[in-house]
């Protein structure tokens, strides 16, 4: 008997031992592999553009640059619109959004949407920019590094199903919008061809706009 089960443990079961080990090595082999594809599938299905603010061009510290939209993913489900910048009570950074772009700067009539900072505000402009919308900053000081991010979901129809904005991970509310009716504005987002940043005053050209286009807002890894 003892015979027997120093057979077992010396032949049966040793003999797995070398087998089990490349089956488990060749699952870590799998899930590496898969979560590489996972991963570079999500960085493809995102398309980025952006606009750091050039150095001034006259003597009021004013910039000027405009920037072509990313191209739209036929299944692009968010968008991500980013404006980052030193703020204070004196400067401005706004970024105007167009569906008609010959080149040039974006003129009025054509915007679709205008957001940025304003003196001490955020502000949001709709229809052509006769609206303006403006929300407090967050937290007590005015100055120094501020970031406002526009996060709007998209449904596979194409309709916008929900849209919100923060300042550095609070909520941003502007007076008098209803955040249901600017859905169908940014519905039109992959209607939009150009984007353009008009940064004034002291520590305005610190100004960077970031807007992102994505397949998916999820992310998936396999470990």
């Amino acid at each position: 008997m003892r015979a027997e089960k120093r057979g077992l443990r010396e032949g049966g079961v040793s003999d797995k031992i070398p087998t089990m080990q490349r089956e488990l090595c060749n699952l870590r082999v799998f899930a590496v592999a898969a979560a590489v594809c996972v991963l570079a599938y999500t960085a493809a299905a995102a398309t980025v553009a952006h606009i750091d603010a050039p150095p001034p061009v006259n003597a009021g510290g004013e910039s000027l640059a405009q920037e072509r939209m990313p191209e739209a993913e036929r299944l692009a489900r968010t968008l991500k619109i980013v404006l980052s910048l030193d703020a204070s009570p004196s400067n401005s950074a706004i970024v105007v959004f167009g569906e008609a772009w010959d080149g040039g700067l974006l003129e009025p009539e054509g915007a679709a949407l205008a957001i940025g900072w304003d003196r001490g505000q955020w502000v949001i402009r709709t229809d052509a920019l006769r609206e303006r919308h403006a929300a407090q900053a967050a937290g007590p000081s005015l100055g120094g590094p501020r970031s406002l991010t526009l996060s709007v979901r998209i449904a596979p129809g194409g309709e916008a199903v929900g849209a919100s904005f923060d300042d550095g991970g609070q909520p941003v509310v502007f007076g008098g919008l209803e955040t249901a009716a600017l859905l169908p504005r940014l519905a039109r987002c992959h209607a939009w061809e150009a984007f353009s940043l008009a940064a004034r005053g002291p520590g305005a050209s610190s100004a960077r706009i970031s807007v992102t286009l994505a397949a998916d807002g999820t992310f998936l890894i396999l470990r």
